[in-house]
């Protein structure tokens, strides 16, 4: 399934007060988030945090696509709070740094979750090499 890009989410609980709550209760539409151009740029770690809160900790995939204002602490407690992550693409990321990436992997592949991640996709990561 492919995810409905978040700021549409956004804007159709701008349209009335019936939708804007059907929104904020399908847990179904906050599964999967993509956040790409050109959104990506005013993307930092309080609102990443916001918009991720909404799938209450059942938030199965996750990307950030050039997304340069996410950091390693941002991206941590989202993880913190969604475990069941299995999807995981963060390129482009420019203040992520590989000590948070692998801190973040081996969060979601400890072996106490049933659901470990099985996609990773990482490109242009300062400093990290294979």
């Amino acid at each position: 399934m492919k995810p409905y890009p978040w700021y549409y989410l956004l804007s159709m609980k701008e349209v009335c007060r019936s939708l804007r709550f059907t929104v904020d209760d399908d847990l179904l539409l906050w599964l999967d988030i993509e956040i790409k151009s050109p959104l990506n740029r005013r993307i930092n770690n309080d609102i990443l945090l916001d918009i991720t809160s909404k799938a209450q900790g059942r938030l199965r995939s996750l990307a950030l696509i050039n997304c340069v204002g996410i950091t390693d602490d941002g991206l941590q407690r989202v993880i913190q709070d969604n475990l069941l992550i299995n999807k995981l693409c963060v390129p482009a990321c420019t203040r992520l740094t590989p000590d948070g990436i692998v801190r973040i992997v081996k969060k979601l592949t400890d072996g106490t979750n049933e659901h470990n991640l099985r996609y990773l996709r990482l490109c242009c990561i300062p400093n990290l090499t294979k």
